[in-house]
């Protein structure tokens, strides 16, 4: 029988993946636990929106097609039906004072980088597009439109009089700044 060879601790080996398959593979056991609680919807959009809404009962059966009460007659069921649609919609529909739809909300960067563009330049938008100071994300004249018009829009809805300040004092309002032929201008 041979001699048994005993290696440090410090120096064992270990079972470090060297190739694409095994970098696969132990990628796979590694994570093979948080995998499962993503198939188990943990982490699943769509399953966290079904689960966060906290149903009754009745609006989950509801939304699966089933009745609660299957003996029941079909006048009955149709009535509850309609008190489950009327009671979620109740639930989820939004108060008429904030249907008035704003627009993609602005970041603080984007909203001062547009302002400064719009002061500096007015409308010449490929000047605009040169400036590499205030406008440090280069964006072309139709992004730089588009952002434009929906600063203005925000600004609009969101701050009413001082928008109708700054329409007073010179600014151009975003009907102005929504003509495509405002690109190909020139100042």
């Amino acid at each position: 029988m041979g001699r048994i060879k005993v290696t440090a601790p410090h120096k064992i080996k270990r079972n470090i993946p060297i190739t694409r398959i095994g970098k696969k593979q132990y990628l796979k056991r590694r994570f093979a636990h948080i995998r499962k609680v993503d198939l188990a919807g943990q982490h699943n959009e769509l399953t966290q929106k079904y689960v966060q809404a906290n149903h009754t009962p009745t609006q989950s059966y509801l939304r699966l097609g089933l009745n609660t009460d299957p003996s029941a007659p079909k006048a009955v069921i149709e009535s509850r039906k309609k008190v489950v649609k009327k009671e979620m919609k109740a639930k989820f529909e939004q108060p008429e004072a904030q249907k008035a739809r704003l627009g993609p909300s602005i970041s603080e960067l984007e909203g001062s980088m547009i302002a400064n563009l719009i002061e500096k330049y007015g409308t010449d938008l490929k000047r605009m597009q040169l400036d590499t100071k205030l406008n440090p994300f280069q964006l072309t004249p139709s992004q730089l439109q588009r952002r434009i018009v929906n600063y203005l829009r925000y600004e609009r809805e969101a701050f009413p009089e001082q928008y109708a300040e700054l329409v007073k004092l010179g600014w151009l309002t975003v009907e102005q700044f929504s003509d495509p032929a405002i690109r190909r201008r020139k100042k």
